[in-house]
C-alpha cells in the first residue's frame, strides 16, 4: 500500500497512518519523528484539559468546551450572534459543536416530564440536562472523551457511526428528531434549571451498547433526516452520481473548479430539502470532500483498469475450472441448462439432487384399479368412466 503524504496545514497531520510531507532539506525519518512529536503533545493537550474539568467540575471546564466564537442568542426569532465565548455564555442560547468537530450529543426533548426521560428510556445520565421552568422542556447532552471529525478530509465511517448512535438515543427519549443542533440552552445561565449530572465523558461505544438495532434504524427520505444524519445523508446521495459524472468532465477537458462547483451545486439542492438545513459552511466542506477524492481517483485510465478487473472476476467464475459451465451438473442431474438456471435464480436454490433410481416407486395397494378418485364416486377408471377430456372442456362419450 502506497504511503500517504500530508502538509502540516492538513487536519491529518495529527493521524499516525499518514505521513508527514518533509520540507526543504528534511529527511521522510526526520520529518516523521516531528510529526510523531505533535501527535504526543497534542494528545498531551487533550488530557490535560480533561483532567482539570475531572479535578474541578464540568461548569468550571464548560468554556474550554465549545468554541472559542460560538454562535449565541437570546431570542432565536432574532437570529443568531457569532461572538467570543465570555459574551456568547450570557446568553440563553449558545453552539456547543464547533464546524470541525462533534464533541457534544445533543437532544431536545419536548416533554413535560423531560426531567425523568433519561431514566425512564433506561439510558446513562447526560452531562447536563438545562431544564424550561415554565414547561418542563429541556435539551440535554452527551460529551465524548474522542470528538467525531466532520471537515472535508474526515473519514466518514465514525460520523455515521455518530448519527445513527444520535438517532437512536433521540428516538429513545421521543426526542425532537428534526432538532439541527446548531445551539442549545446555555447550561451556565440562570434563568434554565440546570442538572450537572456526570462529569466525566463518554465513549460512542459505550452509548451505541444502550441501543438496538430498531433504535438506530434510518429514516427513508431526506425531509426525515435530522442531526449528524443530514451530513451523512448528503455525502452518500451525492458521491454515487459523482463516481460515473467525473468521468465526463475529464473527458471535456474542464477544470477541476468546475467539477467543484457542480459537487457543491448537487449538494445544496439536496440540502435544500431537509426539513431543517444544515449551514452553508457544512455543505460546502461536504462538497469539497466529495470533489477532491472522486478528481484524485477516478480517471478514464483507471476505470478501464477496474473494468478489465471486473471482467476478468466475472469470466473466471463462469468458465474457470470450477465453474459451473465446466463441471455441468445439468448433465448429472438428468435436467437441461436453462432449467438448472433458472431454478438456481430461484430463492429457495438448488435443492439438494437426488438421482430418480434410487427412489423406489410407491407401493400399490391390491385390488385397487388405476384411474381418478372421486369424493363421492370412489375410484372410476378411463373405460368405466366418462372418457377423454375435450379440448374445448367438454368430455367425449366413452365407445
Amino acid at each position: 500500500m502506497a504511503t500517504k503524504f500530508v502538509a502540516r496545514a492538513d487536519p491529518r497531520y495529527l493521524d499516525r497512518n499518514y505521513w508527514a510531507e518533509p520540507t526543504e532539506g528534511q529527511t521522510v525519518l526526520q520529518a516523521r519523528i516531528e510529526q510523531a512529536a505533535a501527535i504526543d503533545q497534542a494528545a498531551a493537550l487533550h488530557r490535560r484539559r480533561f483532567a482539570r474539568i475531572k479535578t474541578a467540575t464540568l461548569p468550571e471546564g464548560f468554556a474550554e468546551l465549545i468554541p472559542r466564537r460560538p454562535y449565541c442568542a437570546d431570542e432565536l426569532s432574532h437570529g443568531l450572534r457569532i461572538r467570543p465565548r465570555v459574551s456568547a455564555l450570557r446568553m440563553l442560547h449558545v453552539q456547543l459543536n464547533g464546524p470541525d468537530v462533534y464533541r457534544w450529543m445533543v437532544h431536545d426533548i419536548d416533554l413535560s416530564t423531560a426531567r425523568e426521560a433519561h431514566e425512564r428510556a433506561g439510558l446513562p445520565p447526560p452531562n447536563f440536562i438545562a431544564i424550561n421552568r415554565e414547561n418542563g422542556h429541556a435539551h440535554s447532552a452527551y460529551i465524548l472523551e474522542t470528538p467525531v471529525a466532520r471537515h472535508d478530509m474526515a473519514e466518514v465511517r465514525p460520523l455515521r457511526f455518530f448519527a445513527d448512535v444520535e438517532r437512536g438515543i433521540a428516538r429513545r427519549l421521543s426526542a425532537d428528531l428534526s432538532y439541527a443542533g446548531l445551539v442549545t440552552k446555555n447550561p451556565t445561565h440562570p434563568i434554565w434549571d440546570t442538572e450537572w449530572r456526570r462529569t466525566d465523558p463518554y465513549s460512542l461505544r459505550s452509548l451505541n451498547n444502550c441501543l438496538s438495532a430498531h433504535d438506530k434504524r434510518r429514516e427513508v427520505g431526506l425531509r426525515s433526516q435530522s442531526g449528524a444524519g443530514r451530513n451523512c445523508t448528503i455525502f452518500d446521495e451525492l458521491r454515487h452520481p459523482a463516481y460515473r459524472r467525473v468521468r465526463s468532465f475529464k473527458n471535456q477537458q474542464r477544470s477541476r473548479d468546475e467539477w467543484f462547483d457542480w459537487c457543491l451545486n448537487g449538494a445544496l439542492d439536496l440540502n435544500v430539502q431537509f426539513a431543517s438545513p444544515l449551514g452553508f459552511s457544512e455543505v460546502k466542506a461536504i462538497a469539497k470532500s466529495v470533489c477532491s477524492w472522486t478528481w484524485r481517483h477516478f480517471s478514464v485510465e483507471r476505470y478501464r483498469q477496474i473494468q478489465s478487473r471486473r471482467s476478468q472476476l466475472a469470466n473466471s467464475k463462469r468458465w474457470g475450472d470450477d465453474s459451473a459451465e465446466k463441471r455441468q451438473p445439468w448433465v448429472e442431474q438428468g435436467i437441461s441448462r436453462s432449467t438448472y438456471y433458472r431454478r438456481k435464480a430461484q430463492p429457495g436454490g438448488l435443492r439438494p439432487y437426488t438421482p430418480r433410481s434410487s427412489v423406489a416407486p410407491a407401493p400399490k395397494a391390491p385390488g385397487v384399479p388405476r384411474g381418478r378418485c372421486y369424493p363421492d364416486k370412489g375410484t372410476v377408471s378411463r373405460m368405466e368412466g366418462g372418457g377423454a377430456k375435450r379440448p374445448g372442456g367438454g368430455r367425449r362419450a366413452a365407445a
